[in-house]
């Protein structure tokens, strides 16, 4: 026979003295406890989540999962956090009424992001692209060279992408796509071939590292006027050293 712990521990203790077994949580009953035939029952009395007051009752963890909301919205396993073979994902659940799930996309499904809540609650990557706040690039959810960061996203309302040209698109929309996607892997950006103003003279849209001298770096921003050569560019601006003028040839003799 069981009967509720008394002092409010939300689990049930078996009504014996000698016959204890395993990890089995034993007493003697006083006059005024309810006794029940057996433990579920005991726990279907109990205002403890059932699955917990079973399992506590007799030694044990349910290996089922709860919720969090701290450090960001997860799920996490309610197993011993100490034992040496124990996942990264163990925690002690807060309290004895903490609703379970049998996994972890059912844990997640309630979450305002569950893709996010199901990679990180796995301690997976996603290998989905996000804005990265603290490199203010896109970057990957992976372990590799750029644009991998070697990290997963640290809040749960980060939106997560399938590829790297959305997630500029989305998150980077004054940057030009190409460009964007060049910075997140850590690659020269491609050129236009085109020229632009900027401080005082046209420059021409190429790294500077270049052999052509007029290159004035890449034009990552998409509002940027491009002209199609140094000319058009310095007669739509002051260039400090426009190029010269091409001499205005002179009349062709006509045959009277």
């Amino acid at each position: 026979m069981y009967f509720l712990d008394s002092r409010n521990t939300g689990v049930c203790i078996k009504d014996t003295d000698d016959d204890c077994q395993g990890s089995e949580i034993c007493g003697r009953a006083i006059i005024s406890s309810k006794l029940y035939a057996n433990i579920t029952a005991c726990c279907d009395a109990s205002s403890s989540t059932p699955e917990l007051c079973e399992s506590r009752s007799i030694g044990e963890v349910t290996n089922l999962w709860f919720r969090v909301t701290q450090p960001n919205e997860l799920c996490v396993k309610d197993c011993t956090p100490t034992s040496p073979e124990a996942p990264p994902e163990c925690q002690e659940v807060p309290s004895m009424s903490t609703s379970l799930y049998a996994n972890v996309e059912d844990c997640c499904s309630g979450r305002d992001n569950p893709e996010y809540c199901d990679t990180m609650s796995n301690g997976e990557y996603s290998n989905k692209y996000y804005y990265d706040t603290s490199k203010m690039r896109c970057s990957q959810s992976c372990i590799g060279e750029l644009p991998c960061s070697g990290q997963f996203p640290k809040d749960s309302s980060t939106t997560l992408y399938d590829d790297l040209e959305t997630c500029c698109s989305e998150k980077l929309s004054w940057i030009r796509n190409d460009v964007c996607v060049s910075n997140a892997k850590g690659e020269e950006p491609g050129n236009t071939g085109k020229y632009y103003y900027q401080l005082g003279d046209c420059v021409a849209d190429c790294p500077r590292s270049s052999d052509n001298a007029d290159c004035g770096g890449i034009v990552a921003n998409w509002v940027m006027n491009l002209y199609p050569d140094r000319s058009t560019c310095c007669d739509r601006n002051s260039c400090r050293n426009p190029p010269p003028t091409p001499p205005t040839p002179p009349p062709s003799d006509t045959l009277r």
